[in-house]
């Protein structure tokens, strides 16, 4: 006996770190993804944010898209390591005048590479609480396959090298579903502090109010829904309040801009990407329909889709209290995202993804443990989304137009010499630099991104992206810089186009189909005359 839970002792403390490093050998070769001629969508705003906090010295981030604590935990990153870095070349006294002569784009993107090794240790965290919440509802191999299946996922692999918060929040979510289960299962006082916490920090991440209902429902079915006005429960909720508060503290100080950027991105202003839609056929097929039938198994693979609606039928047979604490927050995400919003984005759906993967590696684990027939169709399913998920690691998704961006980018490396000023144009992002990295100078925001800017700063190169998003009439006053630029350039003779890029075979359908929003996708590159 004792020498059977040695060896289970063992093989626990080996198995999850080898796991970890096979997703660590995954994710760090790819810290260099579009650089350094493009930045996936949303990197530059928390790095921009940080920057600016660093140097002004004005904790007020002015930016509310997302929660202030991603910015100021990436604030504090920057200045420990930038202050380091100052110290060691130049001396104590020289800190502050490095990091004011510090750009966005100096040191070899240095600050992108922070952000990116950022999100790989998130993503590996979430790896580790997804074997954890496996072993927790289910067994051991659960959440050791399921950590596998994480850690070999294209898609997690893919938001755990760009710098989005989307990865933090994933970590914020499942720390509550593990807290709100702990609340369930035992009640302490301590379950109920970690749960605020995580809660508080989940919402002050990226405004995520669905994490607090696995806390809601753990309370109610282990009290009958007395337990909501227990000062155990009260208390949670005021510490998630404080948290809130601490990390997000000018939602209340610039509580108007705080409430015009959040009106935006909830989806109050129709002129932005989320809107609310409540019409049946939006539900019944943009919404519902495709994402179950097109995005899931596209993102996730098919077989572990059908096994993941497999395994939760069994878990709702098996503890119908626990699969709703557990289910609760994929389920509410879904009716919202799915169903009122318009949120047919690939980080959307990340949040899905833990849980479609314990359930479906439960349902294979319950096969492989039954009859020969049972194992024949557990081993199957086993193998072939294995084997979904390690091939799409060689042809990732979206894969037409991240060969686009690659193909452009390494065009530009070899044709354009080194000294010559680029401008990138990217709808509401762009930037204007030499590829030495001197004399950065950015674009931000429609403001600037206009015929003025465009003439303000006179690069050799421009570098568009083009696709049907830019011409939508919803997006009419958000892209009205990038429409004026683009017709000068189609009406006058200063700039020529000499390359274009664009996704080749079927995949520009595919793409079509997955994220309607990039048909026509290209990249054009035009030199001045």
């Amino acid at each position: 006996m004792t020498q059977r839970i040695i060896q289970r002792l063992n093989r626990d403390r080996i198995l999850l770190p080898l796991l970890l490093l096979l997703a660590l050998l995954f994710r760090l070769p790819h810290l260099n993804f579009l650089l350094p001629y493009f930045e996936y969508g949303d990197e530059r705003d928390v790095v921009e944010a940080a920057l600016r906090i660093l140097k002004s010295g004005d904790p007020n981030p002015h930016f509310f898209w997302y929660g202030s604590f991603p910015i100021y935990w990436t604030t504090l990153l920057y200045g420990l390591v930038l202050g380091v870095r100052c110290w060691v070349s130049g001396g104590i006294n020289t800190i502050g005048e490095c990091i004011n002569n510090f750009g966005v784009y100096d040191q070899g993107f240095l600050l992108f590479y922070l952000g990116r090794i950022t999100s790989i240790g998130f993503g590996l965290a979430t790896i580790y609480l997804t074997c954890l919440l496996g072993r927790k509802l289910f067994s051991r191999q659960t959440g050791y396959l399921a950590a596998l299946f994480l850690a070999i996922s294209p898609f997690h692999v893919f938001f755990s090298q760009v710098f989005k918060v989307d990865m933090s929040l994933l970590f914020w979510i499942l720390l509550t579903v593990h807290f709100s289960l702990n609340i369930y299962e035992r009640g302490g006082l301590k379950d109920f502090v970690w749960a605020g916490v995580c809660g508080g920090l989940a919402l002050s991440t990226k405004y995520n109010f669905f994490a607090f209902l696995p806390i809601l429902l753990a309370v109610g079915l282990k009290t009958g829904g007395r337990g909501w006005f227990s000062g155990k429960f009260l208390f949670c909720g005021y510490i998630a309040a404080v948290v809130f508060l601490i990390t997000c503290p000018y939602s209340v100080l610039d509580f108007d801009t705080f409430r015009n950027q959040l009106g935006v991105q909830m989806g109050l202003n129709q002129q932005h990407l989320i809107q609310f839609r409540t019409d049946p056929s939006s539900f019944l097929y943009r919404r519902f329909f495709y994402q179950i039938f097109i995005l899931f198994p596209f993102f996730f693979g098919p077989l572990i889709c059908l096994a993941a609606s497999l395994g939760l039928v069994r878990f709702l047979r098996k503890d119908w209290r626990k699969s709703l604490i557990f289910i609760s927050f994929p389920v509410i995400y879904f009716v919202f995202s799915g169903s009122v919003s318009q949120l047919a984005m690939p980080q959307y759906q990340l949040p899905y993804l833990p849980f479609v993967v314990i359930l479906g590696v439960e349902a294979m684990r319950f096969f492989l443990a039954g009859s020969n027939r049972s194992r024949w169709a557990g081993g199957l399913l086993l193998g072939l989304s294995l084997l979904f998920f390690l091939s799409d690691l060689w042809v990732p998704h979206f894969q037409g137009q991240f060969q686009v961006y690659r193909k452009a980018g390494g065009w530009i490396n070899q044709e354009i010499p080194k000294d010559k000023k680029v401008a990138t144009y990217f709808g509401v992002y762009s930037s204007t630099r030499h590829f030495g990295f001197q004399n950065e100078l950015v674009v931000r925001r429609a403001t600037d991104f206009s015929l003025a800017g465009l003439e303000k700063y006179d690069p050799d190169f421009l570098v568009t992206t083009e696709s049907s998003i830019f011409q939508e009439e919803r997006f009419k006053k958000s892209f009205q810089g990038y429409r004026e630029v683009m017709q000068a350039i189609s009406r006058e003779e200063k700039y020529r186009l000499v390359r274009s890029f664009r996704p080749e075979g079927g995949w520009e359908s595919w793409a079509g189909i997955v994220y309607p929003e990039i048909k026509g996708f290209r990249i054009s590159i035009y030199k001045k005359e």
